[in-house]
């Protein structure tokens, strides 16, 4: 039997332990992102200026994770990230689109959220 997994729900279970990072290392950080601009795909702005939450905080997404000191194939135990396994995304989470998309959802709530 095939299982879908609530995209939603595991990126906000990803998400929380990206915001308690966050929380650590930059407490001010929700007032510094912009919610409407965030694209978790883009590790550095678009020309819309869209770009994901690292990249917004710290100039770029591999800044970011240094600065956080979480290593690049960790970034999605962050929500910083859709997982990099091809076969998981493609089957188990409808793709990495889909994936990225949940991304963008959740973290907008949650630097909108007080």
């Amino acid at each position: 039997e095939f299982y879908m997994f609530d995209l939603e729900k595991f990126s906000e279970k990803k998400i929380k332990r990206g915001i308690s990072h966050l929380d650590e290392y930059q407490p001010d950080w929700k007032a510094k992102v912009a919610p409407d601009l965030i694209e978790m795909k883009n590790g550095y702005p678009s020309a819309k200026g869209m770009a994901c939450v690292l990249c917004q905080l710290f100039g770029s997404f591999e800044t970011g994770l240094q600065v956080l000191c979480i290593p690049h194939g960790k970034a999605h135990e962050y929500g910083f990230d859709a997982l990099s396994v091809t076969h998981w995304n493609t089957y188990f989470y409808g793709g990495t689109k889909n994936m990225f998309d949940s991304l963008n959802l959740v973290w907008k709530r949650a630097v909108v959220s007080s």
